[in-house]
């Protein structure tokens, strides 16, 4: 006779992975929508031109992160996020389907 030991290992799941949120586009073929956030992009430039001159020794990783941040900023507050979407699974017609199938089972 031949014996064996089977060992599993379970993977886990990264549940703390956070979606990506991506800004909705779309919006910006509005008028008053890039209107508003070229406004605010304007202004937030012009206060990190206010901070340059004070600061003429920032590394380009400083200024990279305050010209991206400017950017993120004006997006979130005049353009927003998509919103997502969910489909349903199943149709009305496959939830009758399925109660039709249990009461015919229940029958028998």
């Amino acid at each position: 006779m031949l014996f064996t030991k089977v060992k599993l290992k379970l993977l886990a799941v990264n549940s703390n992975k956070r979606c990506r949120k991506v800004y909705d586009i779309n919006r910006l073929k509005s008028h008053e929508v890039r209107k508003s956030f070229n406004t605010e992009l304007k202004n937030r430039f012009a206060a990190l031109a206010d901070l340059k001159n004070e600061t003429d020794h920032d590394s380009v990783e400083c200024s990279w992160k305050r010209i991206k941040d400017s950017f993120t900023d004006a997006a979130k507050k005049a353009i927003g996020f998509k919103e997502k979407k969910s489909k349903k699974w199943l149709s009305a017609d496959t939830w009758a389907k399925i109660e039709e199938g249990e009461r015919q089972k229940r029958r028998c």
